[in-house]
């Protein structure tokens, strides 16, 4: 579960950084819909980061932490991918997934 664990972390800092640079690329100007795809590029990379950190640094309050960002990080992400249809959320939904169930199951050892 450990490596399962350390590979969505790294997948969702990648996702949240290349949506960071994708915006450069995939907007002509930071209109409305530039600037959330922005943002939630921001919010993935900080997610990944307190995943990173949970894993680096386990305490029952990092681990609680971050259980709670990953189940909202989670709700958001399948909120957005019912409402925009996007084929790349449904694998932001997996990859979330997993760091929920694991970070969750990291929780219960407290």
């Amino acid at each position: 579960m450990r490596r399962t664990d350390v590979a969505a972390s790294a997948l969702i800092l990648l996702i949240g950084a290349g949506q960071i640079v994708a915006t450069a690329f995939l907007s002509a100007s930071l209109g409305n819909a530039a600037v959330w795809f922005l943002g939630s590029g921001f919010a993935l990379l900080l997610l990944g980061f307190l995943n990173w950190l949970r894993l680096s640094a386990p305490s029952p309050l990092s681990r609680q932490l971050c259980a709670t960002a990953n189940l909202l990080g989670l709700a958001w992400v399948i909120f957005t991918v019912w409402v925009v249809r996007v084929p790349q959320g449904y694998l932001a939904i997996g990859i979330l997934a997993v760091a929920t169930v694991a970070s969750l199951a990291d929780c219960s050892r407290d």
